[in-house]
């Protein structure tokens, strides 16, 4: 039986759906359950299930280390006789490969740490928790773990452990900075009153914020697409699913 996680009830959905196009029938869908993160978190997924193939879509999920998403990965996959990550997202630190570094490798995640050159500490909290920070080790930087992580990146894909898949780009980029709407100003600022009124948290507010850049970029590109198109161009869109 195989296991999908993925980052939300409507991808499940789309999945299902997918998988009735392609003529899977009830046996077949009988052999893989589908679930999201927080199910899993939750304990809603997996629970007591072995799987012989359990597949992590938007991986990144469990780049964390120490969170609630990262422990459950780390314990399903210890119940799952081939595992699969799946992430196009970008690491912003070299301690975001741990959790799946590792299981690649054949290491731990104290191996893993101490081949790109830092070492976790762990402070049991007084509800049983164990807390996990990444310290470098004496006479290295984060710059050398990020190339040490590249070396070790490498050697994996020599090995087909790992697959890396990139498309080149031939043309010049351009950034652009976006300009701003007085209505949209006005939303950004409303925005940053009702928050602090809220009392969010740091990583809260800063969700709400990236949502709204992101429709801002969304409704940019829209507009500057539609111009070229207008104008006769062909228009190409890269952007994430």
């Amino acid at each position: 039986k195989s296991l999908i996680l993925t980052h939300n009830k409507a991808v499940v959905e789309g999945f299902k759906q997918e998988a009735k196009a392609l003529k899977f029938s009830d046996e077949d869908m009988k052999k893989i359950d589908i679930g999201t993160y927080d199910g899993l978190k939750s304990g809603a997924v997996g629970g007591d299930e072995s799987y012989g193939l359990t597949i992590f879509d938007e991986a990144h999920r469990m780049k964390n280390m120490g969170s609630g998403y990262e422990k459950a990965g780390a314990a399903l996959t210890l119940k799952s006789d081939g595992v699969m990550y799946a992430t196009a997202t970008p690491m912003d630190k070299p301690t975001s490969a741990a959790y799946f570094m590792g299981p690649i490798a054949g290491k731990t995640e104290d191996e893993i740490a101490n081949i790109l050159g830092y070492h976790i500490e762990r402070t049991k909290k007084l509800n049983g928790e164990v807390s996990k920070r990444a310290v470098l080790n004496k006479g290295t930087s984060w710059k050398a773990a990020g190339i040490n992580l590249i070396k070790l990146r490498d050697s994996l894909i020599k090995e087909g452990a790992m697959i890396r898949r990139e498309y080149p780009f031939f043309g010049q980029i351009h950034e652009v900075n976006i300009p701003l709407t007085q209505t949209q100003l006005d939303k950004l600022n409303t925005m940053m009153e009702e928050f602090k009124d809220a009392k969010l948290s740091g990583l809260a507010a800063s969700g709400h914020y990236a949502r709204f850049a992101e429709s801002l970029k969304f409704n940019y590109t829209m507009s500057e697409a539609m111009k070229a198109y207008n104008a006769g161009k062909s228009v190409i869109i890269f952007a994430a699913s």
